[in-house]
């Protein structure tokens, strides 16, 4: 019996790593085709259902219009990947929310500076992560992705 899931909005919600393995507990062992549209969201919940793919095996992935971001990590799980003709896939490095639009003095400055360091180190760590998930598809280096 064929199975479907559509994703076609954020990636951690309404398209939760949870969701998505209810949806391949329901599938069972059988084959299951995803529908993927989506400008992607949380690389967390993306990398999760990435491996929910990989683990459950018999995952094809269509991408239709615009997949990006969050969205493509999870087709990287997929058996098997099918892109339309005028579907476009986005890549890019990771990026976090940063704030610092109020007034300092040199010490929360520095404070400010030595966390901006902190988060830098987390992305590259996620950068390089990600980066190995597409070489590894591609059969590339990771050093071809960054």
């Amino acid at each position: 019996m064929k199975y479907d899931i559509y994703i076609n909005s954020y990636i951690g919600w309404p398209f939760s790593a949870e969701y998505v393995r209810q949806e391949l507990k329901a599938a069972g062992d059988g084959p299951v085709n995803v529908y993927i549209s989506s400008l992607g969201g949380s690389v967390a919940d993306a990398l999760q259902i990435r491996q929910l793919f990989t683990d459950h095996g018999d995952v094809t992935v269509y991408l239709h219009g615009l997949v990006a971001s969050a969205a493509t990590i999870i087709a990287m799980g997929a058996r098997r990947v099918v892109m339309g003709s005028f579907a476009m896939l986005m890549i890019h490095r990771c990026s976090n929310w940063v704030e610092g639009w109020e007034p300092m003095n040199a010490d929360e400055i520095a404070d400010f500076i030595k966390r901006l360091g902190t988060q830098k180190e987390e992305l590259e760590t996620f950068d390089r992560t990600v980066a190995s998930i597409y070489a590894a598809r591609c059969k590339r280096k990771v050093e071809d992705i960054v």
